[in-house]
Order: structure tokens, then sequence, then C-alpha cells
């Protein structure tokens, strides 16, 4: 670690004092939690258990080794606990580990990282400066105009999700401190086991030395799916479209939920509180008072609704949900975390309580930012989002533009609001963190394991995909990554295990005659598509052709996987009965969706590259290009151009009727 001196800081401090600090109101406050009956959530008490760790204020440990293995104060459940002694304990028991070695890898990297930086921030000269915050604060005025208060947008959080579910199926782990996972490393811990420093992403060993009579309980994904999916019906309810972070958090936009509760009200009847029931035709509902910012006699209702939902999740699955409200998804998402566990925090939706919210918030508590991103910044004297807005012209100028655009935004409060975003998935991955395993057939189970909980991912999404990835992390902290494409696109897990145990059996023997030793693997499917993707095509084309099925073809049929070869007779094994003619260039193509994709792809890329080719040398452009145009837009250009003459193309297709 780098040790500065309290002059070597102010140093590094950038004086801008002709700047207005962007927050100067008072707080808003938060929303608290009532126990209503037996099937709303109560409230938790923690047991109390000696321990040493907890006596004492917390002090600062210079040593390089605990920076990254250290405790995380801003973590919920670990306020107020002896760090220095934490972290001694932390870097005694992982000395000599593998885990130690690639931690000190890694420790390294970041102290190369901060005396780069700090050199280019010694490098900076006042202009530089005063250029950048021009920049700076113009930007800042363009984000203020995006600035959305009119959305009601909650995080929900299960209070430490696996370990829960393992509390609420043997009592007997209640009052005791536990954590979920093994030796290697942990899932989660429950709050006990937090007020030692035990905590995620910690090497179960490590635990132990924290902590010598922590239970430590094997995971059970079937079983969080399973739970993740009863509390998913209870948020649809609320919003249809919700988007699921990770299985245990979520996100849901409650604006216009809310505004059809508020014009519902006075038409449910007396006797039913609940508006489950009054959420239909969301989309044409719109309060037009929101429009300029939710008045505040709105704002009852709103910590009511996820008060409600909180009780909901707690009555069907009997596990405690923590939730933040707020105007976009960067806030909600922190303040989720302000009244763990089993609470709700409401941030008010008016710009100063945003701001004054922000102004003190630890930069570790930005979700985005890590434990790396936290040191370079505390090398320059940023410890709170205030800081960041004090010395915004340095940090535009020594970080990249989407980095600093990130901290920008962080410390005005300002994210995003487009909870669902519909977007093409590119992949579909799981992974599991394990103890060493150096056996064939012990590697072999565990990648069929991967295998079956992928397939059952696919099955969800309704995807198949044709490239299939082998991802693992050595006992010495290598990761490696083996990939290969599939004859046809794959979602069974017995076809995924085929693709996936043959990268793994070639790995295998790649070491030989050492055995591969593992701590983590994981598998992962890419080219997605939809599993019915090409059947409204297939069907079209059968109906289209459903008189001719039996014509007279002169050329061959196009069966092989290579569609630019024929083969003389149709697949003997009868796998592809009926023949279709290809609507580009009336070749026989077999029945199979993914030959005939194929195959009418490439007919259409052929026909597109002779459109273009005779569009360049018959007809000159309306427009010349600018001569000063760099060739990259040239490319780009000329990339729309195609796009847009395929797009063209198809649709001239389907408007043609079947011959």
């Amino acid at each position: 670690m780098i040790c500065r001196s309290e002059r070597e800081i102010e140093s590094l401090v950038v004086s801008e004092n002709s700047c207005e600090s962007i927050c100067s109101v008072d707080s808003a406050n938060s929303g608290a939690d009532n126990s209503v009956d037996e099937n709303v959530l109560p409230s938790v008490e923690l047991p109390r258990h000696s321990n040493p760790l907890q006596e004492g204020t917390s002090r600062s440990n210079d040593s390089e080794p605990v920076l990254r293995m250290g405790l995380n104060i801003h973590k919920a459940g670990m306020e107020g606990l002896d760090r220095e002694r934490i972290n001694e304990i932390i870097l005694s028991a992982s000395k000599g580990s593998k885990y130690y070695e690639n931690e000190m890898k890694k420790e390294t990297q970041a102290t190369k990282r901060i005396a780069q930086l700090l050199s280019k921030l010694k490098q900076l000269t006042e202009a530089q400066k005063s250029s950048a915050l021009v920049t700076v604060n113009k930007e800042i005025e363009t984000l203020e105009k995006s600035r959305v208060l009119n959305r009601v947008i909650v995080h929900i959080d299960m209070d430490a999700f696996f370990a829960a579910v393992e509390m609420r199926d043997d009592p007997s782990l209640r009052d005791v401190p536990m954590a979920v996972g093994g030796q290697s490393m942990l899932s989660t811990s429950n709050y006990i086991a937090r007020r030692f420093g035990v905590r995620a992403a910690m090497p179960g060993f490590i635990g132990k030395k924290l902590c010598p009579n922590l239970v430590i309980v094997k995971e059970n994904y079937h079983k969080y799916k399973e739970v993740s999916k009863q509390v998913g019906k209870i948020l649809s309810e609320y919003d249809p479209q919700y988007s699921q972070a990770s299985i245990d958090e979520s996100y849901l936009d409650l604006t216009n939920y809310l505004q059809m509760a508020m014009q519902k009200r006075t038409s449910c009847t007396a006797n039913d509180s609940s508006f489950s029931n009054c959420n239909d035709n969301f989309d044409f509902c719109t309060d037009p008072t929101w429009s300029a910012g939710i008045p505040e006699s709105d704002w009852q209702l709103i910590q009511e609704t996820v008060q409600e939902i909180r009780d909901r999740i707690y009555a069907r699955t009997r596990l405690t949900a923590s939730a933040g409200i707020a105007p976009n998804m960067l806030l909600a998402k922190i303040t989720s975390d302000m009244n763990k566990p089993n609470g709700q925090y409401f941030l008010p939706p008016t710009r100063e309580s945003v701001l004054e919210f922000v102004r003190k918030l630890p930069i570790r508590k930005v979700s985005g930012i890590g434990k790396v991103s936290e040191r370079l910044l505390n090398a320059m004297g940023v410890q709170t989002c205030q800081d960041i807005h004090d010395q915004r012209a340095s940090l535009y100028l020594l970080f990249s533009k989407s980095m600093f655009q990130f901290l920008l935004q962080a410390c005005l409060g300002i994210g995003s609001t487009e909870v669902f975003i519909d977007y093409e998935r590119k992949s579909l991955s799981t992974e599991r963190t394990f103890a060493e395993i150096d056996k064939a057939e012990d590697l072999d189970k565990k990648c069929m394991e991967l295998c079956e909980s992928l397939a059952e991912d696919l099955a969800r999404h309704n995807l198949k995909g044709s490239q299939v990835t082998l991802k693992m992390k050595t006992v010495h902290f290598i990761v490696k990554s083996r990939s290969a494409p599939t004859a046809k696109p794959v979602h069974a897990a017995s076809e995924l295990y085929k693709a996936a145990s043959e990268l793994l059996k070639a790995e295998i023997q790649s070491c030989s005659p050492q055995p591969l030793r593992l701590r983590l693997m994981g598998v992962r499917v890419s080219s997605l598509m939809k599993k019915d993707s090409g059947k409204q095509t297939l069907d079209f084309y059968a109906q289209s052709l459903s008189n001719n099925k039996q014509h007279s073809i002169q050329s061959t049929p196009v069966c092989s996987k290579d569609t630019a070869s024929t083969s003389d007779t149709v697949n003997s094994g009868n796998e592809y009965s009926v023949l279709l003619s290809c609507p580009v260039c009336n070749k026989p193509v077999c029945d199979d969706n993914y030959l005939l994709n194929s195959h009418i792809d490439m007919c259409l890329n052929q026909q597109l590259i002779g459109l273009e080719e005779n569009a360049s040398t018959s007809s000159p452009r309306k427009h010349k290009s600018n001569t000063t145009m760099t060739a990259n837009v040239g490319k780009k250009a000329k990339s729309d151009s195609l796009v847009r003459s395929k797009s063209k193309t198809l649709h001239d297709f389907w408007k043609k009727p079947s011959k």
C-alpha cells in the first residue's frame, strides 16, 4: 500500500473553490416496519453472542495484504466491528495458502496502478484542470436536465438469502453463527456470523478462524431457485415486467401500479384493502399530476405498498426481505441496504433530498465501485460522493470516459429508471465454486450437474444455443475457458453435457500426467435463439408448398449442415421427411429448422452482395462522402446500408405470394 501523510493527501485535492456544493438541504427519513399478524414479517432480534471482535472501535490497518482480504465495513451487518483485529486474524489464517498468493498478485497489480495514477495526477496543469472543469460543468447541466423524479423504483433484496432458507428449514441453525458454502468459499452468512466478520466470498477455513463455532452448510441451489420463483410470482403482480438482478434481488417500477391503485381505490370494495386485483390496463393508466413529480400526499401510499409486498413475501416463504424506494435504480439499490435486515428505506423523490442523501455517501456504498476502484479513488483522497464532485476535473482527466460518467452520475444521484430492458440475450451460464476436485470422474459429475442446471435456465427462457463454453478455475486461481460450436442448436442437458464433457476431457488430457485440479467450473451456452425460432418460417413455408410436396425437382436437395454442398439422396434414415423449396434460389431443402434457416441466410447474403455491387456500379450516391471522413465512419455507413438492404429484401420476400 502507498502510505501518505496528511500533507501528501492535501496535495492531491484539487482546489475548486468557485464550485458550489451539490447538496444543501436536510435529509429525508426512512420508512418503518410494523408487525401486523402471523402472516406479516416479524421484526428481527439477533441473539446476543459474546464476541471480542465487537469490542473497541474500528481502527485502520495499513498492512498491504489485508486491503483486499479485509473486512468491508460498508456491508450490512458488519458495522461497529473491531476492523483491525479481524484483519489480523484474516491475514494470519490465510498466509501460505493459494488464496493468499492470489490476493498478493492482485494487490501488487493494484499498487502499481495507484502509483501510475498518482504520477499522472502530479503532471496535470492548472490550465488542464480549468478547461476540464468547464467541460464537466456543462455535462452536469445536461445530466440535470435528464433527472427523473416521477418514477417509483423499488429494489427488493432478500436478507442473507441462502442462509435464511437453510435456517427456515432447520430451526437448530437459527440461533447459531452459520454460513452456506464450503471450506474453499462461502456464498453467504447469517447476521450472527457477520458479527464475527464472516462474510460472503470468504474461504470457509478463514471463517472458522474468525468464528470457531461457525456452522457451514452445503449449498442447495435447486431449493433456492424454487424460493426465488415464489418471490417472483408475488413481484410480478405489482410489476409484470420486473427485472431480476440475481437469484435474491429484483427491481420493480411501481409507478403504473400505484397510479392505477389511486384511480381504482374508490371503486374497490370496502372489505378489499389490497390493490392486487386492480392492476390491469397498466399501459393506459397515467396520473397527469405525477408528470411534474410525485406529490407528498402520495408518499405514504408508496411506503404502504412496499410494506405490503414484503409482508406477502414473508407470508409465502417465511423469509424476510429488505427494500429501497427511490426515483431510480442506482439509489434504490443503495437504499435497500440502509435498514437491513427486514427493513425498508424511502428516499423522497425531490432533487434536494437526493443530493443531500448522496453528499455523505461512502463511495463503496455505490453499486459498481468495488475494492479496486475504491483504492484508486482513495489514493486521490476521494472517500465520499461529495469528494467525487469536488475533484471532478481531475477525475475527468485521469479516468476513462465511461468510468467518469458513472462516477459523475453517482455523485449527482442520477440513475436509470428503465427496470425492464428488452435486449437480446447473448449467452446464458451457470458456475459453481467448490473444494478442490482432481479426480476425473468427480469433475465429470460436476460438469453434468452444471449442464442440468443450465438446461433448466434455457427451458425457462425458451432458448437454445450453438456454442458451448467450459470455464475452469484451477487451485492456483488461473482461469481458463474452452469453447466449441455444436452441430446444431442445443438446449437439453444431455446435449450440453456432450459438448462440455468433450472440452473437459481435452483439458484433462492436456494436463496429463498431472491431474486437473479445479476449484470452480462453469458452463455457458451462446449464439442463442428461441427454441421455436424458424418454426413460423417452416409452417408458412410448408403451407405455401402444401400442394407441391411431391413435386418433381431436377436439382438435389440440400440436407447437409454445409448448406452449400449437396447430397445424392435424401437421408436414408428418414430424418428429414419433407422437401421444401428455398424461396431465394428455388433449390430443395430438407425440413430441419436449422438447415433451412442456414440455407436461406446464405442465399440472402449472396443476393445482397450482388445488389451492393450492382448499386455501386450503376448509380452514383446522392450525397458524396465528406473527404475528411475517417475510414471507420465509412465502414459504418457501408454496414448500415447493407443492414437496410437486407431488411428490405426480407420484407419484400415475406410480402410475395407463394408460388
